[in-house]
């Protein structure tokens, strides 16, 4: 562990379950670290979820006018990216399921979908949620 005080306890996570849906955190993905390379190493909480069936909630961006098949999720909502620009682990890239779409909003949504670690390519975002389905958060 860093020796600065942790943001998140990963003994307080709930368990990895293999069937259903796991919520994940945004506190579990900004406990990710780049070194050389910018090769990520993840919390083994996240680790554990890729392949998984998860659940997080956060903001659509960009939101255009029209119906998307595929939008980056973020942690918080952007204004202006050159002046609230997120880091890369408050971003999620979502592929939503095939034949599916979703309407821009400015307001939260709930993603639901299979969490696909990236550990190779410094040119992507290291976290994408595939299969995705768009719904209001709880």
């Amino acid at each position: 562990p860093r020796p600065l005080v942790r943001g998140l306890d990963p003994a307080r996570l709930p368990p990895v379950r293999a069937d259903g849906v796991n919520r994940v955190p945004w506190a579990a993905l900004r406990e990710t670290e780049f070194g050389p390379k910018a090769a990520p190493t993840f919390l083994k909480y996240v680790a554990e979820l890729d392949g998984k069936r998860v659940t997080l909630t956060g903001f659509m961006a960009p939101t255009g006018s029209d119906a998307v098949r595929g939008f980056l999720l973020t942690e918080n909502p952007v204004g202006c990216w050159f002046c609230d620009s997120p880091g890369p682990t408050q971003v999620v890239a979502v592929e939503l399921a095939a034949g599916a779409v979703a309407e821009p909003t400015r307001a939260g949504v709930k993603v639901t979908g299979t969490l696909v670690l990236n550990r190779t390519d410094p040119e992507r975002f290291p976290f994408a949620v595939t299969g995705a389905t768009v719904g209001e958060v709880d």
